[in-house]
């Protein structure tokens, strides 16, 4: 068979290089022809007709820039669709681009199918009708793609996500981590490290970079390092980042992340691939845009998140920094708790375990070979499945004798004598599917919840501002004290130090409290009925940090010691304690909002399985 695969994207050349590999087991005399990139090369053994790398623009004045290129590589696709006459084209994602040449395919009567659904459930859900109208099968690799198509009356098949099987394989070749940091010659092989992985284009590169490691450097325990993309050349990355000391990593981004405490990353497919390793992130799209730009993309944008993880949980995992939102401030503030040992840290790593739970285990690759090649009229392995079929036919017809062989004698003396009891263990019969599956869905409602183990709801930032400076003669309490104020008096200069504290306090409940019998679900009425434990507070919800706002020594004096800054950071705290414990109306005001967003989490929460929440607290 005759194969055109179409990829404009470094991921999509990714999947279809798989998908080609899964072909050319079940159709060894394959022929293929694409518009991709190296590793759809070397799976095919066969030249792109054009590289992705002079497909891939971004943005629409790159568009009006490349238009003529854009057009000429669409008239190279058509005339490939006209001369090679493939038995399937296969477009891989890339949708501006590749519904134009479906359009095209389908018109020359060409069989079209399509592997990565065009996000038409985010923006541009007018696509769907070229979609339903172009192409003959859709492969989807996020399941809630499926019922989205349902809703439009066009039938899509979830194949499983090609990322799962990648990262799988990557987690089970990592190197040890000090052979790691040794081979990519990273400065500190013993500090902790925080990801960065700002894109795979040029444009997302020149906007976010900057802001993740201006972000990344309020943590100075860590080192950051960047995860580049192969197409991207290193003196690009340097010039964006204006940074000497820029660490740099090709090729081993699961590697990278796998050993990172925690990523900073932009929105896309390598939000996915970071969830899947396990390593807590924070989302970022800078982009060239303003607070007006963002109110229009809300308008647009068809969905309540953008990053994948989000989207397939249908909950809020993890943070999601936008546009005008994006700030080296906000991404460290995100960053803060995910660094430590915080709630906020265990939330994100229980949604990514329910995350994978409803992508499965299907090999996409291999799914959509099956199903493609079987549309073509592809056979596999008969001779194995008539001797299976033949098989089954003769266990059936086997059981089928020795049961009659054996019923006839005893039916009659039975059949009387049983008769109350038959219709017993038949109302049974009928009763227990409904049981079972109330029982079933109590004890999902329950693992999903103990899951999360401790749900941060609510929080209230708290600060305060304190001064090192030398003491006035006020302040001096004995003779060495007043002492150290005359011997100062008589240095020329000054000397301060003004500093910020901040943390927050937390309102979360702890459902490890939970118990089994504090759930109830009624399937009669659609409805689970839940006794949350109590909301709890927490100081320090996440480590208190101390910011340097001003720092002045002049002259003689001599300069700030740390032990004078965890002094004062120490004596902060203290009086920030002091200031909630007397501040009962905000903790109550925190403990109320708390339990209306658990109101609304668990109604989304039960929804998955088509349920109502009457939630109460004990």
């Amino acid at each position: 068979m005759k194969y055109m695969l179409i990829a404009g994207e470094a991921s999509g050349d990714l999947h279809a290089s798989n998908l080609i590999s899964s072909l050319q087991k079940l159709d060894p005399k394959a022929e293929f022809r694409f518009f991709g990139g190296d590793l759809m090369a070397k799976a095919a053994r066969v030249l792109p007709e054009i590289h992705y790398e002079n497909m891939n623009v971004m943005g629409f004045s790159e568009v009006i820039r490349k238009l003529p290129r854009i057009m000429r590589n669409l008239s190279a696709a058509k005339r490939l669709v006209r001369d090679f006459r493939p038995d399937v084209l296969i477009l891989v994602d890339y949708p501006s681009f590749n519904l134009k040449v479906a359009k095209y395919a389908h018109g020359l009567g060409v069989k079209v199918d399509y592997f990565i659904s065009p996000k038409v459930w985010a923006w541009k859900e007018f696509r769907v009708k070229q979609i339903k109208k172009y192409v003959d099968n859709l492969y989807s690799i996020l399941p809630f793609e499926v019922p989205f198509f349902q809703k439009h009356g066009y039938k899509v098949t979830y194949v499983g996500n090609p990322s799962v099987q990648e990262i799988d394989y990557a987690l089970g070749h990592l190197p040890p981590r000090k052979h790691f940091v040794e081979r990519q010659g990273l400065n500190n092989p013993e500090k902790p490290i925080i990801a960065l992985l700002p894109g795979s284009r040029r444009g997302e590169i020149r906007n976010n970079l900057p802001l993740m490691i201006e972000a990344a450097r309020r943590f100075p325990d860590y080192d950051y390092v960047v995860a580049a993309a192969p197409a991207v050349p290193e003196k690009f990355y340097r010039e964006v980042a204006q940074d000497p000391g820029l660490q740099l990593v090709f090729g081993s981004t699961p590697t990278l992340l796998k050993y990172s405490r925690a990523a900073i990353v932009t929105s896309g497919t390598a939000t996915l691939e970071t969830a899947l390793i396990g390593t807590p992130q924070v989302v970022c799209y800078r982009g060239n845009g303003s607070k007006f730009t963002y109110k229009l993309m809300e308008k647009v944008l068809k969905v309540k998140f953008v990053s994948l993880p989000n989207l397939i949980v249908g909950n809020s995992v993890v943070p999601e920094l936008l546009l005008y939102q994006c700030t080296p401030a906000a991404i460290a503030r995100e960053l803060s708790p995910l660094l430590q040992n915080s709630p906020k840290r265990e939330w994100q790593i229980s949604g990514y375990k329910n995350m994978r739970r409803r992508l499965g285990n299907s090999v996409a690759s291999d799914y959509v070979a099956e199903l493609i090649t079987d549309s073509l009229g592809l056979s596999h392995q008969e001779s194995g499945d008539d001797e299976g079929n033949a098989r089954d036919v003769t266990a059936t017809s086997g059981v089928k004798e020795d049961t009659s062989a054996q019923r006839r004698p005893r039916r009659r003396k039975k059949r009387k004598v049983n008769t109350d009891v038959t219709a017993l263990l038949m109302a049974l019969f009928l009763l227990l599917p409904s049981c079972k599956k109330e029982s079933a869905q109590q004890i999902d409602v329950y693992e999903s919840l103990r899951e999360v183990n401790r749900l941060e709801l609510s929080k209230m930032t708290v600060g305060k501002v304190g001064t090192v400076s030398d003491p006035e003669w006020r302040d001096t309490k004995d003779w060495e004290g007043k002492a150290r104020f005359f011997w100062n008096s008589m240095k020329v200069g000054k000397r301060i130090g003004v500093y910020s504290y901040d943390t927050y306090v937390v309102a979360y409940i702890d459902l490890s409290k939970l118990n089994p019998d504090d759930i109830t679900v009624d399937r009669e009425t659609g409805t689970v009925d839940i006794l949350l434990p109590q909301v709890e507070v927490m100081i320090d919800g996440r480590e208190p940090q101390l910011h340097e706002e001003h720092y002045r020594v002049t002259g003689f004096r001599s300069r700030i010691t740390p032990e004078e800054r965890a002094r004062l950071k120490a004596q902060m705290a203290k009086e920030v304690k002091k200031e909630l414990a007397s501040s009962l109306e905000g903790i109550e005001a925190l403990k109320k909002s708390a339990q209306a967003k658990a109101r609304v989490w668990i109604t989304e929460l039960v929804g998955n399985w088509d349920l109502t929440a009457n939630v109460n607290f004990r």
